[in-house]
């Protein structure tokens, strides 16, 4: 009894000092040094999707308040056997040779998990940050420039940001109230305690510290890492939560 009582107030007075802590100068490590201006891989793993959908996020991703060599975009289309799903995606990607990769795999085990670990061995050398969008979601023009902001604040591992979808109240009635209640909630007290979870939608992951533990895992029965966490939280590498926007699924708006 003693003992608990003494780790719970050991876990209290931490929490008390950490706003303390994240005022006072970052000792970086080398690659969290190199990280003060990342460089992203944005990868959107997809299967088939409808190629307007993902256009329209790779639009966005396009059109982000970045420089533009400071990221690239990496399409990694995995077992659509209908080639009008994905080659028009890959027309599209093929219209901007230095800024998107397409790749399209047949036979890719382990569903989005096992896509984005074949992008993740696409990326470019120097990519400090591997960045995951769903082929549904539509970012705004600061997302990449917010994440930037969030790694050089805090000098995490990974940021994990919130999740936000249009045109919900016919589609999916309570969908945002459940995701907002989440994130304004568990993601927050979460982030107290440096305990964030990835949910594999718009995270920020070092690429170091996603090749270290072996890239994204399967997370449930059918194969899927949806949500997509990796097993970064196992390792004990710091994260934060960073509250922004976002529009999406894009799948809910029409054409």
């Amino acid at each position: 009894m003693i003992v608990c009582a003494a780790i719970v107030a050991i876990q209290v007075a931490l929490m008390a000092l950490r706003p303390i802590i994240a005022c006072l100068p970052t000792s970086l490590t080398a690659g969290q040094q190199r990280s003060v201006t990342p460089r992203f891989s944005i990868h959107v793993a997809t299967h088939s999707e409808p190629p307007h959908l993902v256009i329209r996020t790779l639009r966005a991703l396009l059109d982000q308040d970045w420089p533009s060599g400071g990221y690239e975009i990496i399409v990694m289309d995995n077992n659509t056997a209908d080639p009008a799903l994905w080659k028009p995606v890959a027309t599209f990607c093929t219209a901007h040779p230095c800024r998107i990769t397409f790749l399209h795999r047949m036979g890719v085990r382990g569903a989005k998990a096992g896509a984005l670990n074949i992008a993740l061995a696409h990326t470019r050398a120097d990519a400090t940050h591997v960045v995951t969008v769903d082929a549904d979601y539509v970012v705004h023009r600061d997302f990449l420039s917010r994440a930037a902001e969030a790694l050089h604040r805090t000098g995490a591992d990974y940021v994990q940001f919130p999740q936000s979808y249009v045109a919900t109240t016919t589609t999916a009635p309570g969908v945002d109230a459940e995701l907002e209640e989440y994130f304004r909630t568990d993601a927050a007290g979460a982030d107290e305690a440096e305990a964030v979870l990835l949910t594999g939608t718009l995270c920020v992951i070092s690429k170091a510290a996603l090749i270290d533990v072996g890239g994204l895992v399967r997370c449930h029965h059918d194969g899927g890492c949806g949500p997509g966490r990796a097993a970064l939280p196992r390792r004990f590498y710091r994260a934060v939560y960073q509250p922004g926007r976002g529009q999406g699924p894009a799948a809910a708006v029409p054409a």
